[in-house]
């Protein structure tokens, strides 16, 4: 802002000249005068600072917000992809453990009646042709055990194949400690269905009984070790929210 206060000090010594009045006067007309200016360049020194600052402070408000808008919608993402992956991860965990685990249970056939036996194996994912196979078996749980076992298998196989393909495409959104822990689990995982196939072909109890220890002492611990970590993530979004609130 330009003050349009100004001095005439031509005219000003003109004036004092002609009047031939002596020094102090002309020391306080001066003093006057000079005053007067002074303040004149300070207001305008300070009205221009004040705008200037005015303005910076604009800019760096809307780099702020820009930059803080940013990370949310990266931080909505991550929280997006973190429960999937865990979604996920449960998912593989679950069936793998299922299918390796010593424990095995499954409903008696053979005491079933024909009715029974009819509505159980529609909710089954065997075949037109397996399931004729179990109404017309002796003994029909041996033949269901041996006939679902594939299916199974082929069923963990795809839970495990979704979760990696899920943690290598979205990686990018993971932490480090995190997305490097969702990888070493992929890689466990497809290392246990390997050897419990190799095992189960072989008819190898011993190795099947590894696989399912190792499983017990390595896998579950790092699932654990991976919940922990994706739930202090989860909560740290909502501690950003209230802040930015």
């Amino acid at each position: 802002m330009e003050s349009n206060v100004t001095i005439d000090w031509q005219f000003v010594w003109s004036v004092v000249g002609s009047a031939g009045v002596g020094s102090a006067v002309t020391f306080g007309l001066f003093k006057y005068f000079a005053k007067s200016w002074m303040d004149n360049k300070f207001a305008e020194r300070l009205a221009s600072f004040k705008h200037n600052q005015d303005v910076e402070i604009q800019r760096l408000r809307v780099e702020i917000d820009s930059a803080l808008n940013g990370a949310i919608r990266v931080q909505e993402k991550e929280f997006d992809v973190l429960t999937d992956a865990w979604g996920n991860l449960e998912e593989a965990v679950g069936w793998l453990g299922g299918l390796i685990t010593p424990i095995q249970s499954y409903v008696d056939l053979n005491r079933m009646t024909d009715d029974e036996l009819e509505e159980f194996l529609e909710q089954t994912e065997l075949t037109n042709t397996q399931k004729e196979k179990i109404r017309h078996a002796k003994d029909k749980v041996r033949l269901y055990i041996d006939e679902i076992h594939w299916h199974r298998v082929h069923r963990v196989k795809k839970k495990i194949s979704e979760y990696n393909i899920l943690v290598a495409r979205l990686g990018i959104f993971f932490p480090d400690e995190i997305h490097g822990k969702l990888t070493t689990m992929g890689s466990q995982l497809r290392e246990h269905l390997s050897g419990y196939e190799v095992a189960v072909e072989s008819k190898e109890h011993k190795m099947r009984g590894d696989v399912w220890r190792k499983f017990e002492s390595e896998t579950q611990p790092l699932l654990k070790e991976i919940e922990a970590l994706i739930r202090s993530r989860l909560r740290s979004y909502g501690t950003l929210s209230e802040n930015r609130d």
